[in-house]
């Protein structure tokens, strides 16, 4: 009875005694140092430990860590789709408020809840989830590019939506998970603002953002959105979605694109009909960091 007045407690209670019972064995994760000195426990299978070479010496995602440090604040709810492994949500739990990281992939969750569990100096601000996002609650099939747990598995139908719908990828080692709206998620676990959003859905943000337009423009709270485009991944879009990307985009005061490596954040000039790049990052703002001036290209 006492822990139903109290449900914040019993979370941060329930996940310290996982982090008891896990701490002492973690024979399948390595540490890992960040160029910037943070460092975390990730799962270190082979194939993972070849990004980790490449993470510590600063050649892996270097853009997306340094945006994460200009635009995340002790102040900021953090919310990642698509969030493989953890070496993202991991570094941005020890910059926001409270990092809430959804991962589809079955292979891949198994291994960010391992992750996770072997860092108890920042587990209790981290909340993970096996489910995906899409624009509407329920659930959609999913199937790996080559195999489960590699960063890209994607969906490949929205059977809640059409009878019809179209599907893309090989039908063996498809599974269904849980999906639902960006409104519903940070309702359901009553997420504060303001909030830092991280998009890496290989290829279906083409769904989910334009499904934002009405929810964006009604907004009174400030949110910073880094999208990672996959248009190399869907096909070209039609004039519709193009449309309908740039209008989202619009809705916010600043917004630049970024490849990865790159060293300067680039204007976008959204009062134009601009093109979409096909595999670069976007970085939409309510709010520019002053430190963030340095990085912007002239």
């Amino acid at each position: 009875i006492f822990f139903s007045f109290l449900p914040m407690w019993r979370d941060v209670l329930i996940a310290a005694v996982l982090i008891l019972l896990t701490s002492g064995s973690h024979a399948d994760t390595c540490g890992v140092k960040w160029p910037d000195g943070f460092f975390a426990n990730l799962s270190c299978t082979p194939y993972y430990k070849q990004v980790w070479d490449l993470l510590e010496a600063g050649k892996w995602e270097p853009t997306t860590f340094r945006t994460f440090s200009l635009f995340l604040t002790r102040a900021t709810s953090y919310i990642g789709f698509g969030s493989w492994v953890g070496p993202m949500l991991l570094y941005a739990s020890q910059r926001s408020r409270q990092a809430f990281g959804c991962e589809p992939d079955p292979i891949a969750y198994e291994q960010l809840a391992l992750g996770v569990s072997a860092n108890p100096g920042y587990a209790l601000s981290i909340r993970t989830f096996n489910q995906g996002m899409s624009d509407y609650d329920g659930s959609f099939t999913m199937a790996p590019r080559q195999q489960r747990g590699d960063s890209m598995s994607r969906v490949v139908s929205d059977p809640a939506k059409s009878r019809t719908a179209r599907s893309r990828g090989p039908s063996k080692g498809r599974w269904k998970v849980k999906c639902m709206t960006l409104p519903s998620f940070i309702r359901e676990h009553n997420i504060p603002p303001p909030y830092f959003v991280k998009v890496d859905t290989e290829g279906h943000e083409k769904v989910l953002i334009p499904s934002w337009y009405s929810w964006l423009s009604k907004r009174n709270f400030n949110i910073t959105i880094f999208l990672s485009m996959h248009i190399f991944f869907t096909g070209a879009y039609s004039p519709k979605v193009n449309d309908q990307f740039r209008s989202v985009l619009r809705l916010f005061p600043h917004v630049y694109a970024v490849g990865d490596g790159a060293q300067y954040l680039k204007r976008v000039p959204t009062n134009t009909r601009f093109p979409l790049c096909s595999s670069c990052d976007y970085v939409l703002s309510d709010f520019l960091p002053t430190n963030a001036l340095e990085y912007i290209a002239s």
